[in-house]
């Protein structure tokens, strides 16, 4: 909400031409790895979620489990690892975590590794896996295999879809080795294997604010020649209600009703201002010193682009890039900014332009609403004028 009393600015930018040719192309060289956070990639992390999971006795263990859990079992560090699912067994979960954690959990996954008297070769394992998310290199999905194949992903956070999961979510584990213990959710116990790999999608979620969210994710594996369910597997659905505690709280009442804003709020809306100016110059040093490299990023669903982007990367990949490829002389009229409750930052504006593949132009009413913490942005999210934008892109 809004305070009682808005900090109300005409911004200094009144039309910004959004240079993302430069932003977009200079991407790959200036962010960090894509796929790698806390110094690890995601392969890595998912090698030490399956250590993780194998941690943890059968009768604790999260992968089992349904209702209200501990999902602070075995867990340190900036990443806190969430269980997920067996396929044909849909499970509702409920439980705490502290705030200012990123949350690491699969999509769909698979382990492979020896039994006793088994000596599959790492290239074995690998292969097999394949079998199952499409032959070649992580990312692709050939048609021409035979059995099981994964489809029809989801992961939603309060009921946005997040629409890439993050850049190369896909991803092959280097080798490792699992200690089964006492056998959790179905494992023979004891078991030993030095050479374990995994594969699978997996999610790499920022921080939540406080509060309660509504995480959902799973998928299925269908038939190699079509998206019909595959006869030996069903689907992974898992579903949880997070309580985050801990972090800032909201401002209360009695500081919206103090005499005049804070500096703060102040501070956010020339930022905020000064991120227009970077997109208007091309300056990207800017650019990316203000977007954190986790922000969400919700564009309305709907355009060539909508949807919600989890971190800098995709972000970079699948607006700021897309708009580059597809609109000549994109601009983004400014006509006022409002300084918010929240460490938000509101803009009326209005975004044109002409579509490249129709030659249509437009210009479409516009609200972002941008949230700050310590002057870096967290989140954006925009809601525009839609039937505008996709009358552009209609021959």
């Amino acid at each position: 909400m809004f305070k009682n009393r808005m900090s109300t600015r005409n911004a200094s930018v009144s039309a910004v031409v959004l240079c993302l040719a430069l932003a977009a192309g200079a991407v790959t060289a200036t962010l960090p790895k894509v796929g790698t956070t806390a110094g690890k990639t995601y392969g890595e992390w998912s090698a030490d979620w399956w250590q993780w999971m194998f941690s943890i006795p059968a009768a604790d263990n999260p992968q089992d489990a349904d209702g209200k859990i501990d999902c602070s079992l075995q867990q340190s560090g900036p990443v806190w690892f969430l269980a997920g699912g067996d396929a044909g067994k849909p499970v509702t979960r409920s439980c705490d975590v502290p705030a200012g954690k990123k949350l690491f959990f699969p999509v769909i996954n698979l382990l492979l590794y020896n039994l006793p008297g088994e000596s599959l070769t790492v290239g074995d394992k690998r292969s097999q896996l394949d079998t199952f998310f499409g032959a070649g290199s992580p990312g692709s999905n050939r048609q021409d295999i035979t059995g099981p194949r994964s489809c029809n992903l989801f992961a939603t956070i309060d009921g946005q879809s997040i629409a890439r999961f993050t850049p190369g979510a896909r991803v092959q584990s280097p080798t490792f080795t699992i200690d089964t213990g006492d056998g959790p959710f179905g494992f023979p116990a004891g078991l030993i294997d030095r050479e374990a790999v995994s594969e699978g999608y997996w999610v790499m979620l920022p921080p939540l604010s406080p509060g309660q969210h509504d995480l959902r994710f799973g998928g299925r594996f269908c038939q190699a020649d079509s998206l019909a369910d595959h006869p030996d597997f069903g689907p992974v659905e898992v579903n949880y209600r997070l309580n985050v505690v801990g972090g800032v709280p909201n401002k209360s009442d009695s500081d919206s009703d103090s005499d005049s804003d804070s500096d703060s709020d102040l501070d956010n809306v020339e930022i905020i201002e000064s991120l227009y100016t970077a997109f208007a110059t091309g300056d990207l040093d800017t650019i990316l010193a203000l977007i954190d490299e986790d922000v969400i990023w919700i564009e309305s669903e709907g355009i060539p682009y909508g949807g919600t982007f989890i971190g800098r990367d995709a972000v970079f990949a699948g607006v700021f890039g897309k708009i580059a490829e597809e609109w000549d002389d994109f601009t983004a009229i400014v006509d006022e900014t409002f300084a918010a409750d929240n460490d938000q930052v509101i803009v009326r504006q209005r975004d044109g332009g002409t579509f490249k593949a129709t030659g249509k132009s437009m210009e479409a009413e516009a609200i972002s609403i941008w949230t700050l913490d310590e002057g870096r942005i967290v989140q954006f999210r925009q809601v525009i004028d839609t039937q505008v934008v996709v009358s552009a892109t209609v021959p």
